[in-house]
């Protein structure tokens, strides 16, 4: 590695920190959007070589120019936690003397892992389409998936035969288990956002669930997706009416029915 590419790598290197520039690229903390914005703050340390700040993995140097440099460094990335807390929270952590401090005050006072996968998996457990459309229903399950999986992550087996890859396909027991369970966990959220939808998918539902194998949440989304968009093409409504499905009762795929089925009438094909 040259020297030029060790030095923008440099927790200490300041090149790319602007720390008040970044500050409005984050939804201030209010406590309930703590995951969110827990997620943010790493991700924005972590562009800028200086999440190890936050963890303790870059330690104050004993030598003085350094030290100092240190100081500089860990009050911006300071200044940068407290600038995108809401004033109501920031008073209380004004007095945080590090940035590892600071964010282990917040993580102490707001990310306890119980009360945060409470609250998700009530929110899952009761979601429902109800008068929200297709894409915003779908992405708050996402959003809250999301928030899951960040407090839960799915295990990633260490052996050389998954090194690089997010999630396990070796052939050891390891790999196989962490794929086992983000196969469960896709499924889990499957169910989870067929079960919430309307009664007017109900149709689809049923043949995405005799599916084999069964599809993942984003490719049942986009089955609907579809399904929704011919329904809106082929008949000028917007919304959905349980009378209006295309499922071919005849082939039983989505996206049109058995008076336009190919297979049912070949000509119809033949002569377009």
């Amino acid at each position: 590695m040259s020297s030029k590419a060790r030095h923008s790598l440099d927790p200490l290197n300041l090149d790319r920190f602007n720390h008040e520039a970044l500050i409005p690229l984050v939804s201030p903390l209010t406590g309930k959007n703590y995951i969110g914005w827990c997620n943010h703050i790493e991700l924005l340390l972590t562009a800028t070589v200086k999440l190890d700040f936050i963890t303790g993995k870059c330690e104050r140097p004993t030598e003085r120019a350094k030290a100092e440099q240190w100081d500089l460094v860990d009050s911006m990335v300071r200044s940068l936690i407290l600038g995108s807390v809401s004033k109501e929270i920031a008073q209380h952590f004004i007095h945080a003397k590090t940035a590892k401090s600071l964010w282990e005050e917040i993580k102490g006072r707001y990310g306890s892992h119980g009360p945060l996968l409470y609250r998700i998996h009530r929110k899952l457990r009761s979601i429902r389409q109800g008068n929200a459309d297709l894409f915003e229903y779908y992405s708050k399950l996402c959003n809250l998936w999301s928030e899951l999986h960040y407090l839960k992550p799915i295990p990633v087996c260490k052996c050389k035969c998954n090194v690089g890859k997010e999630i396990s396909v070796g052939e050891c027991n390891g790999c196989i288990l962490a794929k086992q369970i983000a196969d469960d966990k896709s499924e889990t959220e499957l169910f989870q956002f067929l079960m919430g939808l309307n009664d007017c998918y109900d149709n689809v539902r049923d043949l995405i669930l005799l599916m084999e194998p069964l599809p993942t949440p984003s490719k049942a989304y986009s089955m609907l997706l579809g399904v929704e968009t011919m329904r809106e093409l082929s008949k000028g409504e917007k919304g959905c009416e349980k009378t209006h499905d295309l499922v071919c009762s005849y082939c039983k795929k989505i996206g049109h029915t058995h008076e336009g089925c190919f297979k049912l009438h070949p000509k119809t094909k033949r002569s377009m």
